[in-house]
């Protein structure tokens, strides 16, 4: 990656900048004072209702259950309006002050929109919010929604019509990301996204880029243009380089699907390269088989499954499969890798249901064969966490104290010598014949992926190779 790409070396931070950056508590709390001083000088504005606007679209396009009336030919039942007989959903322009205050509806023909078949006497089309924006008669003036905050009946005009056609693609996308079992990428493949761009790329936060289903996302920075990018298009744009280590994705602001709580996912090398050639892929894993407990216990913890966890085993067709489930509630994790996002409302954590092929582990590696669920990113992050801090730069294994012609150790220092053994083997199992290096598209994580941006040397064949080395001279009392 080029050496200060955005130019941060050039910009001066204050002080209260730079607490902001060190502590995502202050962050937020700041941006949550900003939106407060907005939202009330929109009060006083007497504008306040305008916000919304972005909500009550989406609501309708979100919403599941919308109820139609038919004529007795069988065709929507159209209804004349007079004007300023209904208030609009949206303020309108009032034509002296320019502002968004005129409230009362324009009449037409509309089409009448309810939340319940039982306000509707006769025949009815049930759609949903996706299904109502592609449906739009061309001759109707609007909609009369049955709104359900207030149970009034209010005006949406024609102009909404293509915002909520455009949201509703969005929203057919974000529930093909917020599923709890494999993604229907076949379908991905066919999606648009907003991108964050920047000069020939799309934008890069450190390591991550960004990406939105809509315009109505929480986050674009201002050093970078939108454009509108084909899935297919996008993946490949970050998949060409090696300082993207993930990808993140705004899911805006989902209301009525039960993945209310998650706004972002972040997506992996791994799953982007998968997604481009397979038509049904997992979250966290190309294949959900664990060579054996010990395999799944270690996936668990990388993936910051809860520490107070149930890990049940159970036979099906055959086979043995493997899953945890929290004894408590948690707020913080989800099958999907997120960036930064807890729940509003904490649930049992649970897992998806993994084969379980109980291989012998060994001192030299967790099982036969290479995993399919570790990242190696994981992995070697643990190597380099397992490191006293003052070896962290070099990233050297050298435990114990020095004698000066050799070095003692204690049983700690060994157990973990053996322990990094194992780890760097299955490293080892990931690099191809004949390649040099961990191809990038194992990395099964934005956190493996973010790790191997900071230290690209820990995906190095020759760098492994001295790592074994290292680990193997430091498996005894005394080492030379």
């Amino acid at each position: 990656m080029e050496e200060n790409k955005f130019g941060l070396k050039d910009t001066n931070f204050s002080e209260e900048e730079i607490a902001e950056m060190m502590s995502p508590a202050l962050a937020k709390k700041k941006e949550d004072e900003r939106k407060h001083k907005e939202q009330m000088l929109d009060l006083m504005a007497g504008d306040f209702d305008d916000n919304t606007d972005g909500y009550k679209l989406r609501y309708m396009v979100e919403h599941d259950h919308w109820y139609l009336p038919l004529a007795d030919d069988g065709d929507f039942e159209i209804q004349n309006v007079k004007k300023e007989e209904f208030e609009r959903l949206f303020a309108g322009l009032n034509k002296k002050s320019g502002k968004k205050t005129a409230r009362a509806g324009q009449g037409g023909q509309l089409l009448p929109v309810y939340q319940s078949e039982s306000k509707i006497n006769g025949k009815f089309k049930h759609v949903n919010g996706r299904e109502l924006a592609r449906l739009m008669p061309k001759k109707i003036s609007g909609l009369l929604v049955d709104w359900i905050e207030d149970d009034t009946r209010r005006e949406l005009s024609k102009e909404y019509f293509e915002e909520l056609l455009s949201l509703a693609n969005a929203v057919e996308v974000e529930r093909l990301l917020c599923v709890d079992g494999p993604v229907d990428t076949e379908k991905l493949r066919n999606a648009q996204f907003l991108v964050a761009w920047y000069k020939n790329d799309p934008y890069v936060d450190y390591d991550l880029a960004y990406a939105a289903t809509h315009l109505d996302n929480k986050y674009f920075s201002d050093q970078a243009t939108i454009k509108t990018m084909a899935c297919t298009e996008l993946f490949r744009a970050i998949l060409k380089h090696d300082f993207y280590a993930g990808l993140k994705i705004d899911l805006g602001f989902i209301f009525s699907h039960k993945s209310v709580e998650l706004q972002n996912i972040v997506l992996s090398r791994n799953f982007m390269t998968r997604a481009l050639s397979q038509n049904s892929c997992h979250w966290r894993a190309p294949e959900l088989v664990a060579r054996n407990i010990e395999e799944f216990e270690l996936w668990l913890d990388f993936v910051s499954f809860p520490k107070e966890r149930e890990i049940i085993e159970e036979n099906a067709d055959g086979k043995k499969f493997i899953h945890a489930i929290s004894k408590k509630e948690c707020d913080s994790w989800y099958l999907q890798e997120t960036s930064e996002m807890k729940r509003e409302t904490a649930q049992i954590a649970k897992t998806d249901k993994f084969e379980l092929l109980n291989l012998e582990s060994s001192a030299d590696e967790i099982a036969p064969g290479a995993s399919k669920i570790l990242c190696p990113g994981h992995i070697a992050l643990r190597l380099f966490y397992t490191l006293p801090e003052r070896d962290r730069r070099e990233f050297i294994w050298r435990p114990g104290f020095s004698l000066g012609f050799c070095r003692f150790l204690n049983g700690k220092d060994i157990a973990a010598s053996k322990e990094r053994i194992k780890y760097i083997n299955e490293l080892l199992k990931l690099i191809p014949q004949g390649e040099s290096a961990i191809p990038l598209s194992a990395l099964l994580s934005y956190d493996g992926g973010k790790f191997f941006c900071f230290k690209p040397i820990a995906r190095q064949l020759d760098w492994l190779k001295q790592a074994l080395a290292q680990a193997k001279k430091s498996c005894g009392f005394i080492a030379f």
